[in-house]
């Protein structure tokens, strides 16, 4: 049966995470990306860049909707869903390694943790 309070746990997770995620692109990421040499031939690498770290806030209020939505409906019910509970928890464990050894912690709240939580609540 699943556990309505993981889900919450995870939503509150991916919520919070949005502030979040803009500070440490500020602080790190755009710092980062503005280093790309401005050549044309970098041109994609930097969009790319920077559109891949902006649209990471999309996904995270999308999980942290879908997790809202299984903790009121009692849990991933679908196949299709369940899928998506376990894609997400394969991308964050990919994910969040290059954070992990840079020893940058606080982004592995929502790459593994909620994650994580989203699994516990779906298959235990």
């Amino acid at each position: 049966m699943p556990v309505p309070a993981l889900y919450y746990a995870a939503t509150a997770l991916h919520t919070i995470s949005i502030p979040g995620h803009w500070a440490f692109g500020v602080q790190h990421v755009d710092k980062a990306v503005d280093q790309i040499p401005p050549e044309e031939e970098y041109s994609v690498g930097r969009a790319g860049a920077r559109v891949s770290w902006g649209s990471f806030y999309g996904l995270l209020a999308t999980l942290g909707l879908l997790n809202y939505h299984w903790a009121k409906r009692g849990g991933a019910r679908t196949a299709e869903e369940k899928l998506i509970v376990l894609s997400t928890l394969a991308i964050g464990l990919f994910a969040g390694r290059p954070y992990f050894k840079a020893r940058a912690y606080s982004p592995l709240g929502c790459i593994w943790v909620a994650p994580f939580l989203t699994v516990i609540a779906t298959f235990i």
